[in-house]
């Protein structure tokens, strides 16, 4: 599931990832990020991974997509969750061209400060 947090700004979409991630989320989400990426240059992004439990198949390949689709869009990404998705945040660095972090769910506030730095 996604759900877009209230602290999300001009500049900074937060979003919380709960649960198993769907194919219906990405559809759900996209037109609003879709939007954010017209209207901004250099979006950054705060993920709350803590409640993630993971991507179903077909989540799966609409992460995929998502993630060529957003490929130099996102300037930062930040992500707070537990030690297990360190993988899963040095591949979509890796495949997105951004600056990803992973933060302990104790560091809420030095990602939130690290994603919006100037």
């Amino acid at each position: 599931m996604f759900e877009i947090m209230p602290e999300t700004n001009e500049r900074v979409l937060a979003i919380k990832n709960s649960g198993l991630v769907t194919s219906a989320d990405y559809e759900a989400t996209m037109p609003e990020l879709q939007q954010r990426f017209e209207a901004l240059g250099g979006l950054r992004a705060y993920l709350d991974w803590q409640d993630l439990e993971g991507w179903d198949p077909a989540g799966e390949s609409d992460a995929f997509m998502f993630r060529n689709y957003a490929r130099g869009k996102f300037e930062r990404i930040a992500i707070v969750g537990p030690e297990k998705w360190a993988d899963e945040a040095r591949q979509m660095a890796e495949h997105m061209n951004a600056k990803i972090r992973l933060f302990r769910p104790d560091q809420q506030d030095e990602a939130w400060a690290w994603v919006n730095e100037a």
